[in-house]
């Protein structure tokens, strides 16, 4: 959990400067779609 919520806070320097100049929602569907592909990547996985 810890790890999660440091990533969450650093990630924040990246995002929010891009959100400032694109836009909150572009950024936002651009980070909906890497977390579906990647959650469809890891159901696909054998296991």
């Amino acid at each position: 959990m810890g790890a999660y919520l440091l990533t969450y806070g650093v990630s924040q320097l990246f995002y929010g400067p891009i959100s400032d100049r694109v836009g909150r929602r572009p950024v936002i569907l651009v980070g909906m779609s890497i977390f579906m592909l990647a959650t469809l990547v890891a159901v696909t996985t054998p296991v």
